[in-house]
């Protein structure tokens, strides 16, 4: 779960909303961007590359063909930027401990494109690269214990066609919205999550996910930090306050009478509700 500041004006104006208003939908955070497919977080890319999809097949043990070029790129990183690494922590070979992660990621990125090729990189693990739309090959050039990788073991798969760019919109094809944690007062034995019953006596913090099509969770700097929460039904049967530690992708849900909600999320465009009743 992901951790950003909420201000404290949007959460005076979420209880304002809740307690002031029942019936139609009810914004509880409005976005911050007028356009929800704003998006800061959006991959580097420093050539024009022609638009990638996600309908790719990928495979893991076809023939790689752009290892050198990245390995060139490295060298050119580390002759022109040696401030990103750690030059006296060395494996040899050119395999030097990692200072400034996403620097030295941006920094790939910036090499493979002024050499002719489009690259990107969002996960501080790894690195796509093509130089069409046939295939692109996705590279991790980061060891587990923080050092450059550049062997054949940074290879892990080819993909045809090409997988990049996408708009970050399209990684999401469905927001989850459901419980994960609970405080009950009173000794309470919460029911079964995918119940959607909250007992009065207890507390209910909520989450939302955008998934892709496989269900796997979308990271956080594919999707940003932009989401708007909505009580479409409940309005008076709970109150609604944002997370104590300022995760916008997260509420906290206070039973207030029994009755019925239905509450909902927004992820660049895409949309996950969670309906649920309050119980004695």
């Amino acid at each position: 779960m992901r951790r950003a500041a909420v201000s404290k004006a949007l959460c005076a104006a979420a209880l304002a909303l809740l307690t002031g208003c029942s019936g139609s939908s009810v914004p509880l955070i409005p976005p911050a961007s007028p356009s929800p497919t704003a998006v800061t977080t959006a991959p580097p890319v420093t050539v024009s590359c022609p638009l990638g999809t996600l309908e790719s097949q990928c495979d893991g043990h076809q023939a790689h063909t752009f290892l050198p070029d990245l390995n060139a790129a490295m060298d050119r990183l580390i002759a022109k930027r040696p401030e990103l690494f750690d030059l006296k922590n060395s494996k040899g070979g050119g395999v030097y401990g990692i200072k400034r992660l996403k620097d030295y990621l941006d920094g790939l990125v910036a090499e493979l494109g002024a050499a002719g090729l489009c690259a990107e990189s969002f996960d501080l693990q790894t690195v796509k690269i093509k130089s069409g739309n046939d295939y692109s090959e996705r590279y991790n050039v980061v060891t587990d214990y923080g050092y450059v990788r550049r062997d054949d073991k940074a290879y892990l798969e080819t993909c045809r066609p090409a997988i990049f760019p996408v708009n970050p919109a399209d990684y999401i094809d469905r927001v989850r919205v459901g419980f994960y944690r609970y405080e009950c007062l009173d000794g309470r034995v919460w029911p079964p999550f995918d119940d959607f019953q909250m007992p009065m006596a207890c507390t209910a913090y909520v989450t939302a996910t955008p998934k892709d099509k496989n269900f796997v969770s979308v990271p956080a700097v594919v999707h940003g930090n932009e989401i708007e929460w909505e009580l479409l039904d409940g309005a008076g049967v709970v109150g609604i306050r944002p997370d104590p530690t300022g995760e916008k992708f997260n509420l906290v849900l206070e039973p207030i009478k029994l009755g019925h909600v239905y509450l909902c999320a927004t992820v660049l465009g895409k949309r996950g509700c969670m309906t649920a009743d309050v119980v004695p």
